[in-house]
């Protein structure tokens, strides 16, 4: 009996293995040197890898103002550490996140309630549909007894 042979596929380095195989190479490549800046920048001019502070746009504005990082009144401030930026971010994602599910809930709750009102007093869905398809029925058929029979 002859065993089943598991396709086969190209690795990025050119190499065939199965399918499935767990064995990896043994250690990683080692990583390319960093390549230093051969640039020499003026006084003026700043080094775009070595900036101090982060310049915040408009929803940066608002997340700083949301998360009373700058205090109502105050001006907004030129720079703000990168620390200070994501602290805020991430405040003001946790904020939304729980907004929404406090909305969900309430909305769930609110559902429930007018179901079970609808239920108390007799309306339910498969009546309702019910209704509609005796409708649409008696539509088809004025429609039907509107058109003339086709010659046969």
């Amino acid at each position: 009996m002859m065993a089943a042979r598991l396709p086969t596929t190209v690795t990025a380095r050119g190499s065939f293995r199965a399918l499935g195989c767990l064995s990896r190479p043994t250690k990683p490549p080692a990583p390319a040197a960093a390549v230093q800046c051969a640039r020499a920048y003026s006084e003026g001019e700043k080094n775009p890898a070595n900036i101090a502070g982060y310049h915040p746009g408009k929803v940066d504005k608002f997340a700083l103002r949301a998360t009373r990082k700058v205090k109502k009144g105050e001006q907004y401030p030129e720079e703000v550490s990168y620390d200070t930026m994501t602290a805020a971010r991430d405040k003001l994602r946790v904020m939304v996140v729980t907004g929404l599910t406090v909305a969900a809930v309430l909305g769930s709750v609110w559902f429930i309630k007018k179901g079970k009102a609808e239920r108390d007093h007799g309306d339910t869905l498969s009546k309702r549909n019910l209704a509609r398809k005796e409708q649409w029925d008696a539509e088809k058929k004025a429609a039907d007894a509107e058109t003339p029979a086709a010659d046969k």
